[in-house]
């Protein structure tokens, strides 16, 4: 289930999810995990090569360097089942529907300081305490119409 958070303060967040994978906290992911190199080949068509480095449609680079709405997916996932909660601001709506969709199988918690739009009716998450189903639904509470 993909716990959503619209207030800064009522959650432990990874507001900067650019900075986080800059840091020394990134080696403690292990790339190499069936889920990861899917979030990495749905959202960006990037294949993990291991040490770091993926495979894009423009050559090999760092993990680094993939998009952030891949990077928050991949924190989002990583952080499953925990306290923290990733920041979405970034995330383009594929990142956004595949966070949407991964929810389903694993406990997610994010932040959003914006409205969101999942791209499917199936969609499914809990704003404030309260259960929201439905893409429109979820728009509508987050843009303070429901």
């Amino acid at each position: 289930m993909l716990t959503l958070y619209t207030e800064y303060d009522k959650c432990n967040v990874i507001t900067d999810v650019e900075a986080w994978f800059y840091t020394i906290q990134n080696r403690n992911i292990d790339f190499s995990k069936k889920v990861y190199r899917y979030i990495m080949k749905t959202i960006d068509n990037a294949k993990y090569i291991g040490d770091m480095m993926v495979e894009t449609p423009y050559g090999k680079t760092l993990v680094t360097n993939l998009s952030s709405g891949c990077k928050a997916t991949l924190l989002a996932v990583h952080y499953a089942g925990t306290d923290t909660a990733v920041s979405l601001d970034e995330c383009g709506s594929n990142a956004i529907d595949l966070i949407f969709k991964l929810s389903e199988k694993v406990d997610i918690k994010a932040y959003t300081s914006s409205y969101i739009v999942p791209n499917y009716e199936e969609a499914r998450c809990i704003i404030d305490g309260k259960l929201y189903t439905g893409d429109m639904e979820i728009y509508k509470k987050l843009r303070g119409i429901a």
